[in-house]
C-alpha cells in the first residue's frame, strides 16, 4: 500500500514538473506553445515570364500539425505576401537598416548626430500572426531578383558600352539555393506581377487551401502590383470556368448527362481574390515620387550635416552627408530632365537607366504604367468571379520617411471613392510599421491585428 501511494506521488510530481516545464517555455517561446498547431514546408513554384522561365522559392505556414499533414480535411483561407522594391527575400529581411536619429519621431532619438540599426522581416512576422491567431495558410517567396550567393551575384553588372547587363544575373537568394539565371535586360514589374499570380495559382492546387477564400497582402511597391495580380487572377478564373462550361455543354447528349452536368455545375467553386490588403502603399505618378524621394533624402542629408557639426564635428556621418549631398546635387537635374521625356516614349527600353540603380527601360515604364492612379482605381473596382467587389484595407502612417501622406493620399482619395473598404492612417510608425521611435525593429501589435482583421473580413 505504501509502495503504491509513493508511486502515486512520484507521478503526480512528473507531471507537474512537465506542467511547469510547458509553462516556462510557453512564457519564454510563443512558437514553442504552438508548434503542435502549424507546421511550415518550403516550396517551389513554376513561374514563367519575360525575364526567365524560373522556380520561386518560397515558405508555406501550415496552421496544423505535420502529423495531419496527409489526414488533412479542413480547407483554410490562405494569403500570398507580395514584396515591395529591391532585392528582397521571403521575409522581407533587412539586416542593420541604419536610420539617422534625427529622423526619430515624435522626437529625436539622442544623440541627435548618430544612427539606429534596425533589424526587421515584416513578412515573417505577418506570416507568423496569421498561420496562429488565424489559422491562415501563407505563402512568402524570395523575389525574383534576389541573389544571396557571392559567387553567382558578382557575374550580375552593367556593360557600360551597352548599358545593358551582363548574361549573368541570377536568382539565388539562399546560400543553398540553386541558380536560375534571370534575364535583367527584361525584368519588370510584370514579372514580379505575374511571380504573385502564379504564386496564387499554386494555392488553388492544394486541397487544403478554401480557394474561396484567397487573399493578397502588398507591401510598398507591392501595392501598386497586387490590384492587378488580383483583378488578372480573377478575370482568369472565371474564363475558365466558362470555357469548361462550353466544354461540358458540347458534351451533352441526353437528359440524364444533362441533370449531372447542372448538379455538378452547382457544385462547382471559382477560385477567386476577396480580400486585398494595401501595406504602406501609394498611387502617385512614379516619376514625381522618385524625385520627392531623392529630394527628401538630400535634406535629411543637409540636416544631418548641421546636427553633426554642432554635436560631433569629426563624426564620419558628416562625410557621407556630404559625399550624398554632391552626388544629388548633380544627379536630380538629371533625373528631372530624364523621367518625363522617359515617360512620353523618347528613350529605348531595351537598354538600362541609372535612377539611383541601374533598371531597364522596360522595369521603368511599368513603374509609370503601375504606379498611375486611375490605373489602380480601375483594377481595384474589378469585381471577383461571383460578381462581389473584393474587400480592400490600407494601412499608411504619416511617419513613414519613405511614403509620407503626400505620396499616399492619391490612394486615399482612391479608396474613399470605394464601397468595401478600409482606411487606418496610424501615427508614429517606420516604413516597416515598427515604431518610429526606434525603441523596436518589430512591427506593432495594433497593425498586426488590423492586418488580420481585414484579411479574415467577409
Amino acid at each position: 500500500m505504501l509502495k503504491s501511494q509513493q508511486y502515486s506521488t512520484v507521478l503526480f510530481l512528473l507531471y507537474f514538473l512537465l506542467f511547469i516545464t510547458q509553462l516556462l517555455l510557453c512564457n519564454y517561446s510563443t512558437i514553442h506553445c504552438q508548434q503542435q498547431q502549424f507546421h511550415t514546408i518550403n516550396v517551389r513554384i513554376p513561374s514563367n515570364t519575360p525575364s526567365g522561365n524560373i522556380f520561386l522559392e518560397g515558405t508555406l505556414y501550415l496552421p496544423y500539425s505535420t502529423n495531419n499533414d496527409k489526414n488533412q480535411t479542413t480547407k483554410y483561407a490562405a494569403t500570398v505576401l507580395v514584396h515591395g522594391s529591391g532585392s528582397s527575400n521571403r521575409n522581407e529581411t533587412v539586416t542593420n537598416y541604419e536610420m539617422f536619429n534625427v529622423q526619430a519621431r515624435p522626437n529625436w532619438k539622442k544623440p541627435n548626430c548618430g544612427v539606429t540599426s534596425l533589424n526587421i522581416e515584416p513578412f515573417y512576422e505577418i506570416a507568423m500572426d496569421l498561420v496562429i491567431k488565424s489559422k491562415m495558410i501563407v505563402l512568402t517567396y524570395d523575389k525574383r531578383n534576389c541573389c544571396r550567393r557571392p559567387e553567382y551575384c558578382k557575374q550580375c553588372y552593367i556593360i557600360q558600352s551597352t548599358q545593358r547587363f551582363s548574361d549573368g544575373c541570377y536568382y539565388a537568394c539562399t546560400q543553398n539555393a540553386t541558380p536560375q539565371k534571370v534575364d535583367f535586360n527584361k525584368y519588370s514589374l510584370e514579372d514580379d506581377m505575374l511571380d504573385a499570380l502564379n504564386a496564387l495559382n499554386y494555392l488553388t492546387t492544394r486541397s487544403d487551401v478554401n480557394v474561396k477564400k484567397l487573399t493578397i497582402l502588398g507591401h510598398s511597391q507591392g501595392t501598386i502590383i497586387v490590384p492587378k495580380t488580383a483583378a488578372l487572377f480573377n478575370q482568369q478564373q472565371l474564363l475558365l470556368q466558362q470555357q469548361q462550361r462550353n466544354k461540358n455543354n458540347n458534351k451533352k447528349k441526353s437528359n440524364n448527362n444533362l441533370r449531372e452536368y447542372k448538379k455538378k455545375e452547382a457544385t462547382t467553386v471559382v477560385p477567386q481574390v476577396t480580400n486585398i490588403f494595401l501595406m504602406n502603399g501609394y498611387a502617385k505618378d512614379w516619376g514625381a515620387l522618385a524625385i520627392e524621394q531623392f529630394e527628401r533624402s538630400k535634406q535629411n542629408s543637409i540636416l544631418v550635416k548641421q546636427i553633426c557639426e554642432k554635436e560631433d564635428p569629426n563624426s564620419p556621418l558628416i562625410i557621407g552627408a556630404n559625399n550624398n549631398i554632391a552626388f544629388l546635387d548633380i544627379a536630380l537635374p538629371q533625373w528631372k530632365s530624364f523621367l518625363p521625356l522617359f515617360k512620353e516614349g523618347l528613350f529605348p527600353l531595351d537598354i538600362s537607366y541609372d535612377v539611383g540603380g541601374w533598371m531597364s527601360g522596360y522595369y521603368i515604364q511599368t513603374l509609370f504604367n503601375y504606379s498611375q492612379p486611375e490605373t489602380i482605381q480601375k483594377l481595384l473596382n474589378e469585381k471577383s468571379g461571383n460578381g462581389v467587389l473584393p474587400v480592400v484595407c490600407s494601412l499608411n502612417s504619416p511617419t513613414d520617411l519613405n511614403l509620407p501622406s503626400i505620396d499616399y493620399e492619391g490612394l486615399i482619395a482612391i479608396l474613399k471613392k470605394r464601397q468595401r473598404t478600409q482606411i487606418q492612417v496610424i501615427d508614429n510608425l517606420t516604413h516597416f510599421d515598427s515604431p518610429a521611435d526606434f525603441s523596436s525593429s518589430k512591427i506593432i501589435g495594433k497593425v498586426l491585428d488590423y492586418i488580420r482583421m481585414c484579411l479574415t473580413q467577409e
